[in-house]
């Protein structure tokens, strides 16, 4: 299996953001916001998805409507990475339900996240043969000033 390792980002590129596990919550739309203020002072355009700001019973939505909107990033052309806010607790709930065959049809974009996400890493690397980004989630980039750790997530984006 060779794996297939998505185009870099450049401004003006579009990063999807979903929530496929957990949502966030009202009281840390603050910190969602300034996240998506960042992207956006890289030059990126953000695509917010329905699910991304609700939260009930540990996810951001039901399944169904959380991989209907996730399939819809992953295989739309104009998305060039995908960045949940953070992981959570139900992401194999999607397992069943992802076409990883589509998406093994499709160009591959850059999947961002660590935590509930790695359930959604592992089969897209080794079913869909997409290299993906075991790094950080959209919510570490929701600070004024980024450590160095957090801030490397560029070099691997943007670098190619």
């Amino acid at each position: 299996m060779s794996v297939l390792f998505p185009p870099r980002l450049a401004p003006g590129d579009v990063i999807g953001v979903t929530a496929p596990s957990a949502g966030v919550p009202e009281h840390l739309h603050p910190r969602l916001e300034l996240a998506i203020k960042n992207l956006k002072k890289r030059g990126y355009q953000v695509r917010e998805g329905r699910c991304l700001r609700s939260q009930h019973k540990n996810k951001s939505a039901t399944k169904f409507s959380r991989v209907e909107e996730l399939m819809s990033y992953l295989t739309d052309p104009d998305i060039k990475a995908v960045m949940p806010p953070w992981g959570g607790d139900l992401a194999m709930e999607l397992l069943d339900l992802i076409d990883f065959d589509l998406l093994s049809r499709s160009k591959p974009k850059w999947f961002v996240g660590f935590s509930d996400l790695s359930t959604l890493h592992f089969p897209l690397t080794m079913i869909s043969g997409w290299a993906t980004l075991h790094g950080p989630n959209l919510m570490d980039l929701g600070a004024q000033k980024l450590d160095a750790t957090t801030q490397a997530v560029w070099e691997i984006l943007e670098s190619r």
